[in-house]
């Protein structure tokens, strides 16, 4: 008799969760899915879909009716929702006391801080105002505690003068960057570990637009980062793909920037670039699998995003696909998003090859030809 198929739920039903169900089909596994817009991305192949909110303890429960573990794409899901589970007898992963550290961004790095990990300075600012910052120091970061991604909820002070932001937030010290890192990281359930190559992030509006696998690091300073990575998710249990996001300085200190307990955007240049992708490591992890390898394909990658252009919102519409199309090496992933806006991802290309420097410049190249906006405005420009 054929063993029964083993069943993920996944709150959150984006292009991630869309990923995790493709590879959910790869590996023979049930990906159940939970998202409050019913078009989500994931939904159309999903094995089941819960129309609610992540953040709905119902819904919640909802979702883990029927499957072997609960899992997240999305970092905002409820904590207290997540808790019930594991009280009822729910696997989850990572663990809700995990989550509860990084949602909040002042939590987190009073966690890392503890443990004496390398850190830009920092403070907590309950309510912000241009006296708070002045206290500080410029220039500094003000960092909304909670909800931010994708540079939402950031605000840079580089000098007096700037409005801050209006909610309990993080300051931090603005550090002279030379180099912007990436760790990921997959997690067993038995506490074993597989480390992806240190990948460079290079961005644009303080979001992910150019990606690079391997950084352009010395071997020994790029084995010091995967180290770092590894200290950082100490305390912070849960199986599954973790992304640490790191700073190099000028001077040339590692410094630890935020965590992530999901598959991640930096992540996505696995699909084509190792040998197993951070979808299905994710799944093979919460589900208790043996944990792939993270070997390179290519001895060089490059990944570019692809946001929604323009000014408006609405249907999207994508042009330049002939030159993803015919450029030898290079992929195209679209995300299953029918409405795009202004800076929203709407999906990306990844180049492999053989040098590092080649590979950016054709994945530049690419993302400044292949565009996507609005019906209308596309049709106006």
């Amino acid at each position: 008799m054929a063993a029964a198929k083993q069943r993920v739920g996944v709150a959150g039903g984006g292009q991630l969760g869309a990923l995790l169900v493709s590879a959910g089909e790869r590996l023979g596994i049930e990906v159940h899915v939970l998202d409050l817009a019913p078009r989500a991305p994931a939904r159309e192949h999903a094995a089941r879909f819960v129309q609610g909110s992540w953040e709905d303890p119902a819904a919640l429960a909802e979702l883990a009716d029927g499957v072997d573990v609960v899992t997240i794409e999305r970092d905002d899901v409820s904590v207290a929702g997540l808790a019930a589970l594991v009280d009822s007898g729910v696997r989850v992963e990572p663990s809700p006391a995990a989550l509860r550290v990084i949602q909040d961004k002042l939590a987190q790095r009073e966690h890392h801080a503890a443990r004496g990990l390398p850190l830009p300075r920092f403070a907590a600012c309950d309510e912000p105002s241009a006296a708070a910052l002045a206290e500080f120091g410029f220039p500094l970061v003000q960092k909304a505690r909670r909800g931010g991604y994708d540079g939402q909820g950031v605000l840079l002070h580089p000098e007096p003068g700037i409005e801050p932001l209006q909610a309990p937030s993080l300051l931090e010290e603005m550090v002279p960057i030379a180099r912007e890192l990436t760790v990921l990281v997959a997690r067993d359930r038995s506490g074993g570990h597989a480390v992806y190559p240190v990948c460079e992030v290079d961005v644009r509006e303080q979001r992910l637009d150019l990606l690079t696998q391997p950084a352009r690091l010395e071997p020994a300073l790029a084995a010091a980062a995967q180290e770092l990575a590894l200290a950082a998710l100490e305390g912070l249990p849960g199986a599954g793909i973790a992304a640490v996001e790191l700073f190099l300085t000028e001077a040339g200190q590692l410094l630890i920037n935020e965590v992530s307990l999901r598959t991640h955007n930096s992540g996505h240049v696995t699909l084509d670039a190792n040998e197993t992708d951070q979808f299905e490591q994710h799944l093979r992890a919460v589900a208790g699998l043996p944990l792939g390898s993270v070997r390179p394909t290519a001895p060089a990658a490059a990944l570019a995003n692809i946001v929604g252009s323009g000014s408006e919102r609405g249907p999207a519409e994508w042009s330049g696909l002939e030159v993803a199309e015919s450029e030898p090496g290079v992929t195209l992933h679209r995300y299953a998003k029918a409405e795009v806006w202004p800076g929203r991802k709407m999906g990306h290309l990844t180049v492999c090859g053989e040098d590092i420097e080649e590979v950016r410049a054709r994945a530049r190249a690419v993302q400044e030809r292949v565009r996507v906006a609005a019906a209308r405005q596309q049709e106006a420009e």
